[in-house]
């Protein structure tokens, strides 16, 4: 048995007892899966050539004069200046941008693979954030657990899964 497989099954022993020691309280689900992650960093050519691809995408982009939500109905909002910060979904990607200054931007992009628990290499758990606008409702994000190189098990971070009902 992996150590994330025990995790994962201790913790279901835990969420049995405090449901029946709390009358129903019940933590979040820990979801066995892979998760890879790329980043690189872009110019503001490239920044730009990745936004244009982006129509479909549900997220948010921060520029230095707006909020912009996505999808939009406008897609030369993408591109009309360059964004501060952003988490994008498009397909079974979630994508984090940020400048770093000097025309240079990074880009992470990571995707999750569900798989069993013998196969796992993070644990995933469901955390929703009320949004800003009451247009959204709700901001959903999967909080990433790993080990770490002394097999303590870590919060990784978290990736952007949309807003309510665009979870998948």
């Amino acid at each position: 048995m992996t150590i994330l497989q025990q995790t994962l099954t201790d913790y279901q022993v835990l969420q049995q007892r405090l449901d029946s020691q709390l009358n129903g309280w019940d933590p979040a689900d820990l979801l066995p899966a892979q998760v890879a992650m790329q980043s690189q960093s872009l110019n503001a050519q490239q920044i730009s050539e990745k936004l244009q691809a982006m129509t479909n995408a549900s997220g948010w982009l921060l520029f230095p004069s707006t909020l912009l939500t996505l999808p939009t109905d406008d897609p030369a909002l993408l591109t009309a200046s360059y964004p501060l910060s952003g988490e994008l979904k498009i397909n079974d990607q979630h994508i984090r941008l940020s400048y770093v200054g000097s025309g240079e931007w990074h880009w992470s992009t990571g995707s999750v693979s569900w798989v069993e628990a013998d196969e796992a290499t993070h644990l995933l758990e469901r955390v929703i954030h009320q949004a800003t606008s009451p247009a959204l409702e709700a901001v959903n994000y999967w909080r990433v657990w790993a080990l770490n190189d002394n097999a303590e098990i870590v919060k990784q971070g978290a990736l952007f899964d949309g807003f309510k009902g665009d979870i998948t």
